[in-house]
């Protein structure tokens, strides 16, 4: 039976407003340099005060969401779930979602969309203010058997590993998808989540992940590994590993081999959203029919092109590019 979607994400939807600052202003706000630093919503006000003169871009946000919109920007059929507010940014949030070819699942509640002030410095890092709002309101009540169950991919990350209520909602979502024999990805996202709840994290990846995405550092907080080692830790814990090695390229691990996959070449500018567009690169080229070492091609170019812009979301078309891989 085909199914309607290539792959179902869940997240948590942060509209994400960019803007080009210098170290003393980071400092001026008390932002901690290269780090999410959390905000409640009088001190989120503040910040819009001291940016409101300067030139700002203003993107959806958020980890599943930026790998859902470049696997649609691949050719894929990605759709996108998650709780926004009942304001302005929610609206401008979805209409985003849409206008860039996801199929939007997304749930309004009540209260404020989450806010991620990115701050970029003149040496390409990005120092963030996050107010939260409504987006870790995800509830497994909110949950749709029947789109999980029409997708061939579930994807989710890190992020909803940690918050009970989300953590409650993610583990009910892969039982879902596993009883219906949908594929689940996790890209394990942040390394302070996996040190956290490691023991809880590595038991959910060998029961329910199918392929499990991680950087170098994420690969370390999980296994305590080097990459060399880490991958085969990994390959224990999931069916297709990923452990991603910066301009390196990949290392994948599916049936006990280890694929080394190249790099390609970038002029980084910023490279934050790298990892979830090598990650709607390997799930877009797996849900083709392409065997793994294409995939990962995929993965790689797509992260190249990504960091060569500012924003984690592809302004040109990958579909085109990616046909003489």
């Amino acid at each position: 039976m085909s199914k309607l979607y290539d792959v179902f994400g869940i997240g948590n939807p942060l509209m994400d407003i960019v803007v080009a600052v210098n170290d003393d202003f980071l400092k001026k706000l008390s932002i901690t340099k290269g780090m999410f630093n959390l905000v409640d919503y009088d001190r989120l006000q503040h910040v819009f005060g001291e940016i409101s003169n300067m030139k700002q871009e203003v993107e959806a946000g958020d980890s599943t969401a930026n790998t859902m919109a470049g696997i649609a920007n691949l050719g894929g059929v990605a759709a996108y779930q998650g709780c926004v507010g009942s304001d302005d940014y929610a609206k401008l949030y979805e209409e985003k979602t849409i206008n860039q070819g996801i199929r939007s699942k997304i749930v309004h509640v009540d209260g404020h969309t989450g806010v991620a002030v990115a701050l970029i410095t003149p040496d390409s890092e990005r120092s963030f203010a996050t107010y939260l709002g409504v987006a870790c309101s995800m509830k497994k009540e909110y949950l749709s058997p029947a789109e999980i169950e029409n997708s061939k991919y579930l994807h989710l990350t890190g992020y909803q590993l940690e918050d009970p209520m989300l953590r409650e909602m993610a583990v009910a979502a892969m039982k879902c998808a596993k009883s219906k024999g949908v594929l689940v990805s996790v890209d394990v996202a942040d390394k302070g989540v996996i040190a956290r709840n490691r023991d809880f994290i590595k038991g959910l990846l060998k029961e329910y992940v199918d392929i499990v995405f991680a950087n170098e550092d994420e690969s370390l907080a999980l296994t305590g590994e080097a990459p060399d080692k880490a991958i085969h830790s990994m390959g224990e814990l999931s069916k297709v590993a990923c452990l991603k090695i910066g301009k390196e390229g990949s290392l994948i691990m599916e049936g006990g081999k280890v694929h080394k996959i190249p790099g390609y070449k970038a002029k980084p500018v910023d490279t934050t959203g790298a990892g979830d567009m090598y990650a709607a690169g390997v799930l877009f080229g797996l849900t083709q029919g392409f065997d793994i070492e294409k995939s990962g091609k995929i993965g790689s170019f797509s992260a190249a092109r990504i960091v060569e812009v500012y924003g984690a979301r592809p302004k040109f078309n990958l579909k085109e590019l990616i046909k003489n891989i």
